[in-house]
């Protein structure tokens, strides 16, 4: 297996991309790139602009993993029947994301269909009569490190625009030649900018991304005399290759934009978290920079307009065309203008969800440090007004006549309690809020642990206060309990479960020794847990049925 450089990823996306979209297809990222190939419909359309042939049988918008390798086993078919020598390239390295075979693939398919069998000697043969004059170049690596070779093929193909005498007398500026040039060959032959200028300024450059280069620089050259020739012949013929050679500086600027794009976006994006986190948080500084962000993106997505402006001059060249022989191209153009704006549109409202996702991410975190803050804050509270409930309670059992009256003086510090521990509803709240903006991550993780945490102290505090008015009550217990004693007891059990089971609020603890009052409201109890054990029984049902839903939609 051929060994292949990170810098390679670019260059052959943006290969891919040229011949995508030529083909009319949507381009790829380069970030993600083998990503956009796992479920074999990016390669299908590759494959169908470089052979001009249909591959059926492909699932277009392929949802489950079983029909994304359906999918690569028909192209694993198809390349068979082109002889396309794949080696040890198999389609399981293809689903699972693997860059280095994606990219290894993509090579095998520039070989085939971009270079010649003896690539390497037949570009020399093509590249050195053209560049001797101020560069001998003698390979594909060292011999374009400062410039000067790039730019003498451009001047061999544009005599005139270039000023070659100071490129040669300033050997130095290698960062501006080569950007020069890459962006002469974008604007006058279409040809993507497949290299970044850092490709080529180190020890040794990659001489298949190179050469992938130079082949998509001969192709266009081809084309180019191709045009000039027609041109000669009659007016028609001029617009016409005038219009093709506008139309492929539109796609390459259109596929330029889209490399560019994600990128760019993500740029925008950081630089916006940091403006949100350093801003004071109120929405009218959030709605500024959102706004920033915007402005900044349509500085960044100029190409987009220059592509759209280069499908419109082309449109204009095939509409000059008066036998009509052009007439589906100018409607390509149109088409190609929507597509590139809408480009442009889904950028933009791309940009604009992950700001306000963002802006949701950062109010989240703010309202998550308000809720740190708070809940220190509340735990200090809760912690005094439990010791002056205990303390209050105390006094109090302590000069109670009978089991009843201790029973009240504990309802009522266990309610007085209830109001105090009320703060870690609010703090609750700030923790719930949070999750909701929060990004997912460890953040909100957080946020929803915190919001449990709060309903945890409260029972802790409940909790704590329960049993320790139960030891008080059992250290000050120096009498045999009486009949109304244990009724009080009882009495007072009853109403914690109907209190636990509703969430009702706590009632007198006094007896009532009314005709069918107590039964009543024991029947109530009764019916409330009867109710709990029904809905336990209803979500338990729902539950499975989800279960097998889901399990039934992936096919399993």
């Amino acid at each position: 297996m051929a060994s292949f450089r990170s810098g390679q990823r670019k260059t052959f996306t943006m290969w891919a991309n040229s011949k995508l979209i030529a083909g009319g297809h949507d381009p790829i990222g380069v970030e993600n790139m083998a990503d956009e190939f796992t479920d074999g419909t990016v390669l299908t359309y590759l494959l169908e602009v470089l052979t001009g042939k249909e591959i059926r049988g492909i699932n277009r918008k392929p949802k489950f993993a079983i029909q994304m390798s359906q999918n690569l086993a028909i192209v694993w078919k198809f390349m068979a029947k082109e002889d396309i020598e794949l080696g040890g390239i198999n389609s399981t390295d293809i689903q699972g994301g693997n860059e280095k075979i994606v990219l290894a693939l993509l090579w095998r398919y520039i070989m085939k269909y971009d270079l010649e069998e003896d690539a390497q000697d037949a570009l020399l043969e093509w590249v050195q009569p053209r560049t001797e004059e101020h560069k001998a170049v003698q390979n594909f690596t060292s011999s374009w490190k400062d410039g000067i070779a790039i730019c003498a093929l451009f001047d061999s193909m544009r005599p005139g625009i270039l000023d070659m005498a100071e490129i040669t007398a300033n050997e130095g500026d290698v960062e501006e030649h080569l950007a020069q040039a890459f962006e002469l060959f974008e604007e006058h032959f279409g040809v993507p900018k497949m290299l970044e200028v850092q490709d080529l300024m180190i020890a040794k450059p990659d001489k298949k991304s190179i050469m992938t280069y130079i082949a998509a620089i001969k192709a266009a050259c081809a084309r180019d005399e191709a045009a000039q020739e027609a041109a000669k012949e009659s007016a028609n013929e001029g617009h016409k290759c005038k219009g093709e050679e506008l139309f492929q500086q539109g796609n390459a600027k259109y596929a330029q934009a889209a490399a560019d794009d994600t990128s760019c976006l993500e740029d925008i994006v950081k630089d916006a978290i940091t403006d949100f986190e350093d801003s004071e948080g109120t929405q009218e500084r959030y709605d500024e920079i959102i706004k920033e962000s915007l402005d900044k993106l349509v500085d960044a997505s100029e190409r987009y307009d220059k592509a759209a402006e280069k499908f419109a001059a082309a449109k204009d060249e095939f509409s000059q065309v008066d036998d009509g022989a052009c007439a589906d191209r100018v409607v390509d153009c149109d088409n190609k203008i929507s597509e590139v704006n809408q480009h442009k549109i889904e950028l933009e409202q791309e940009l604009l969800r992950r700001l306000q996702e963002e802006m949701k991410h950062a109010k989240g975190k703010k309202m998550l440090q308000q809720g740190n803050e708070k809940l220190d804050e509340a735990i200090q509270m809760a912690g005094g007004a439990l010791e002056e409930a205990l303390t209050e309670a105390y006094e109090k059992i302590v000069v109670a006549r009978n089991e009843q009256e201790r029973i009240k003086i504990c309802n009522d510090a266990k309610a007085t309690m209830d109001g105090q521990t009320a703060i870690f509803d609010s703090v609750k709240e700030n923790y719930t809020e949070a999750e909701r903006l929060l990004l997912d991550g460890p953040l909100k993780t957080e946020a929803q642990q915190k919001a449990i945490q709060c309903d945890d102290l409260k029972s802790q505090l409940r909790d704590t206060l329960d049993s320790r008015l139960a030891e008080y009550m059992l250290l000050n217990d120096n009498e045999d309990l009486t009949d109304e004693d244990l009724l009080a007891i009882y009495h007072n059990f009853s109403l914690e479960i109907e209190h636990m089971l509703d969430n009702s609020p706590g009632e007198d603890a006094v007896l009532s020794h009314e005709k069918g009052v107590a039964r009543a409201r024991l029947d109530g109890v009764s019916g409330l847990l009867k109710k709990l054990k029904d809905k336990q029984a209803a979500m338990r049902g729902l539950l499975h049925a989800a279960l097998d839903a889901s399990i039934d939609e992936q096919g399993l």
